[in-house]
């Protein structure tokens, strides 16, 4: 790392890269630099998703981040997935 440059966070994979809009589905997310610990939110289509249906795995770490996460219903077609630091005391937790 070169001292002075901004690391940015980046979803680095998400499998299956296609799922049922029915919900239910799992997906793996693998995540780069994301900050780590932090509360994560999670969001399918804009939509946050509950984050009951959220796991954080234990090899996570500052560099690799890993999370399972149970995907509601969605309209079909594509769907953007974005992952966040959670704020718990901001409207909507963001």
């Amino acid at each position: 790392m070169v001292l002075g440059t901004k690391v940015v966070p980046l979803i680095d994979s998400v499998t299956p890269s296609i799922l049922s809009s029915d919900g239910g589905s799992f997906a793996s997310v693998r995540l780069l630099h994301f900050p780590f610990p932090a509360m994560i939110g999670v969001s399918l289509g804009g939509s946050d998703v509950p984050l009951s249906t959220i796991q954080v795995s234990s090899a996570s770490g500052p560099e690799v981040t890993y999370l399972t996460v149970r995907l509601p219903d969605s309209p079909s077609g594509n769907q953007t997935l974005a992952v966040y630091p959670r704020n718990e005391g901001m409207e909507g937790g963001r």
